[in-house]
C-alpha cells in the first residue's frame, strides 16, 4: 500500500490475518497492491458520521460570547461569527474551542457560518435578559438616602400601631361612623 504525495508506507499481511493501518484524513489516493492482483486504488473522502463543531453563546448586558468547541479527530475548522454589524474569524483546532466577544447590542441573535463545511449556518438566539434599559446595570438594591426615608417611615407605622394596640388594651374604644 502507498499513499500518492507521501513517502510509501509498505505493510505485510500474512494469509488469513489483518493489520491496522492508520491513513491521515485529506490524504488522496491510496494505492493498495499485493501480487496476482491489479493495483487497487482509493480516495478519501470524509465519512457522513464526522462530529460537526459545536456553538456555545453566553450574554450579559454588556457582552455577547460565542464559543466554537471542534471534537477530537477531525480537521480544523474555521468559523465566521456575525452579531450586529460586526464579523469575527476564528479557526479552531481538533479537541479545542475558540471565543468571540462581541460588545452587547440590540442584535438578538449571532450567526456562525463555517465555510469548508458542508453545513448550514447556525443562528444562535441570546437569552433575554432584564438589563434596566439603555443604562444597562438593571435593578440594584435602593440605598442612600431613599433607604432612611423607607426605614423611617416603618418606624413610624411600627409606633403607631404599637399605640393603637395599648389604648384599645386599656380601654374599649368604640368607632362609629
Amino acid at each position: 500500500m502507498s499513499l500518492v504525495d507521501a513517502p510509501p508506507q509498505t505493510v505485510t499481511v500474512a494469509p488469513g490475518s489483518a493489520e491496522k493501518v492508520v491513513i491521515p484524513n485529506s490524504t488522496g489516493a491510496v494505492v493498495v497492491s499485493y501480487d496476482g492482483h491489479e493495483d487497487q486504488r482509493f480516495t478519501w473522502q470524509q465519512p457522513g458520521d464526522c462530529a460537526l463543531p459545536k456553538v456555545v453563546v453566553a450574554n450579559t448586558c454588556d457582552t455577547v460570547t460565542v464559543t466554537v468547541q471542534n471534537p477530537e479527530g477531525v480537521k480544523p475548522a474555521t468559523a465566521k461569527i456575525t452579531y450586529g454589524d460586526e464579523l469575527k474569524t476564528v479557526t479552531v483546532k481538533p479537541d479545542s474551542s475558540e471565543k468571540a466577544t462581541f460588545t452587547a447590542g440590540d442584535a438578538k441573535y449571532a450567526t456562525v457560518a463555517f465555510p469548508g463545511l458542508d453545513i448550514k449556518s447556525v443562528k444562535a438566539t441570546l437569552k433575554s435578559l432584564d438589563c434596566g434599559g439603555s443604562a444597562g446595570g438593571g435593578g440594584l438594591p435602593v440605598t442612600g438616602a431613599a433607604a432612611g426615608g423607607i426605614a423611617a417611615g416603618a418606624a413610624g407605622l411600627l409606633i403607631a400601631g404599637g399605640a393603637l394596640f395599648f389604648v384599645a388594651r386599656r380601654r374599649r374604644v368604640t368607632f362609629t361612623a
